[in-house]
């Protein structure tokens, strides 16, 4: 067995923090699925945004450093191609995060069942493989309906798995022992 908790100190500080930041998790949550056209919607724009940002970032690096290359500007250039054209069309940048979230979610889904099992004479370890299978059913869910769904199920999905990972580390935290293991 892998042992996660040294000291009461840890066991005590990851109890603490896992509860605190699965209840913010939670209000994540449960904001996003109230409003989840927003959260889709803000989401397009920041990345965008990121974007533009990026090719700033990187036109600033390629001046400084070896502008006499074309090729060096060419990075910067695509960059802010791309979050031109995503501040333009915010829902064709809707379209590419839902299927980026969607892989995000088969991911995550595997990564949190592994974990859970590697928990598993920890009580609460059965909250991270079910968050797991959620995560995993979400993704399927956004399969089904993507891209034309994407404007509202990406908020939706983004706060459903907000509310699940918050409330698995919540229930992990509240469920941790106090005695070594």
């Amino acid at each position: 067995m892998i042992t996660y908790f040294d000291t009461s100190e840890l066991r005590k500080k990851f109890k603490t923090r896992s509860i605190i930041i699965g209840t913010l998790l939670v209000i994540a949550g449960i904001f996003s699925i109230i409003v989840p056209q927003v959260t889709s919607f803000t989401l397009s724009v920041m990345l965008g945004l990121l974007f533009i940002f990026g090719s700033v970032i990187s036109a600033f690096h390629v001046k400084q450093s070896y502008n006499k290359s074309w090729l060096a500007w060419l990075r910067p250039v695509i960059y802010l191609i791309v979050g031109i054209l995503i501040l333009r069309n915010p829902l064709t940048g809707v379209a590419a995060i839902g299927f980026t979230l969607m892989f995000y979610f088969f991911m995550s889904g595997f990564a949190q069942i592994f974990l859970g099992f590697e928990f598993k004479p920890i009580t609460g370890w059965f909250w991270l493989v079910l968050n797991g299978f959620i995560s995993i059913a979400l993704a399927l869910f956004f399969l089904i309906g993507w891209p034309i769904t994407s404007i509202w199920l990406i908020g939706l999905l983004v706060g459903i798995s907000f509310l699940t990972d918050g409330i698995s580390l919540i229930m992990l935290g509240i469920s941790l022992p106090k005695y070594s293991f």
